[in-house]
């Protein structure tokens, strides 16, 4: 036997469900859209009418939620949990790194007693790796990493080229000069093979720092990064986060 089912009788039961749907969870809700009623049979659970009040706001005077701001979290303007408008607003917000005008500052590095033992320090300035060479009584700072493929600069060799003071990348034996931070290279014409080679420069590879010192403090002022050298992207990808008390 086949039993058929009329289509007002399948209208009559959605609507039985509806309404006791209704009756179940009261008055005291505020109206339920018309869309809701498009799910399912099993989105009348308890737990996804619950969801969608909480998703909208409670009831009250501003009748739902506060603008761009999810109830029940920190406003996450910004980027930042607990921070609007780019201030502080709790001890929750993480600290904001320096500006530009911070990173113009000097920062104390080391003593000019312990260089003059060590010939070389190495520090971080603003979250900027940097080294700072004493040679021939006079101090060099410049980014620690080189700019050909990131070696290391403070373990390099100070050696004299062609009349200029340079540092030796151990990893490539790549020449950088301490004043200007050039790359020195050999070049030979090839119109005189005969001749010997003769030192070339390639420009300004690596970034030079100011270096200051007062009262036995040495201290390094970071260039300006509005220009740009080659050992810039060596500086980017080692850098360190900038410590809370440099803010204050």
């Amino acid at each position: 036997m086949v039993v058929t089912c009329s289509c007002s009788f399948v209208a009559s039961v959605r609507e039985r469900k509806k309404a006791r749907a209704l009756q179940s969870y009261g008055r005291s809700l505020r109206p339920i859209p018309a869309c809701i009623f498009l799910h399912r049979e099993a989105a009348w659970s308890r737990a996804f009418l619950a969801s969608f009040y909480r998703r909208c706001g409670t009831r009250g005077s501003s009748g739902g939620c506060e603008e761009g701001r999810v109830p029940g979290r920190s406003s996450t303007r910004n980027g930042r949990r607990g921070c609007v408008g780019g201030k502080k607003m709790d001890q929750n917000c993480p600290v904001e790194n320096t500006s530009k005008e911070d990173n113009d500052l000097p920062l104390c590095v080391g003593k000019i007693e312990d260089i003059k033992y060590s010939k070389r320090i190495s520090a971080t300035v603003y979250g900027r790796e940097i080294v700072v060479f004493y040679h021939e009584e006079n101090l060099h700072a410049m980014d620690l990493h080189c700019y050909h493929a990131g070696g290391p600069l403070h373990l390099g060799e100070i050696e004299d080229i062609n009349g200029q003071a340079c540092v030796i990348c151990p990893w490539h034996k790549y020449k950088i000069t301490l004043a200007t931070g050039e790359g020195l290279y050999q070049a030979i014409d090839p119109k005189h093979p005969s001749v010997m080679p003769k030192w070339c420069s390639k420009g300004m590879k690596q970034r030079i720092h100011t270096v200051t010192v007062k009262n036995g403090d040495i201290y390094v002022t970071l260039s300006d990064t509005s220009l740009s050298f080659e050992s810039d992207h060596y500086a980017d990808k080692y850098k360190k986060p900038v410590h809370p008390s440099l803010n204050k």
